[in-house]
């Protein structure tokens, strides 16, 4: 297990360390989606900055967007924040956003460089 969710008044913050699998992203968003806290949440923060996701093929990217979209559906309104300086996630972070927009998902989905930054937007108070 590549991550660790910590959950917060409003949301949940997931950190994740190491070179990622899909078996990683899949373990992850049913561990979050499953919770009881989940629909309820206000928000999701996603810390990359410590984690190698080039393992991941594309074809394993289209399965994680579909959980995601279909996660949606029961909790419509959301703010989900990536944090990464990486390039492969950054681009992959930046083409969920445009499948949000093609599928009409009202998740407020953004991409900053640091956690700090990331809270601010959340609304979350630094832990």
């Amino acid at each position: 297990m590549n991550y660790q969710i910590f959950w917060e008044e409003r949301g949940a913050v997931a950190v994740f360390k190491g070179k990622l699998a899909m078996s990683d992203l899949i373990e992850y968003q049913k561990e979050l989606q499953g919770d009881d806290r989940y629909d309820s949440l206000d928000y999701v923060i996603a810390d990359y900055q410590q984690a190698d996701t080039t393992q991941i093929e594309q074809q394993d990217r289209e399965v994680s967007l579909g959980l995601t979209i279909g996660a949606s559906y029961s909790l419509p309104s959301l703010r989900l924040a990536i944090v990464s300086t990486d390039s492969d996630t950054t681009n992959f972070a930046k083409y969920r956003i445009a499948k949000f927009k093609e599928y009409g998902i009202n998740w407020e989905m953004r991409i900053f460089s640091t956690l700090t930054d990331a809270r601010k937007w959340v609304g979350a108070a630094a832990h």
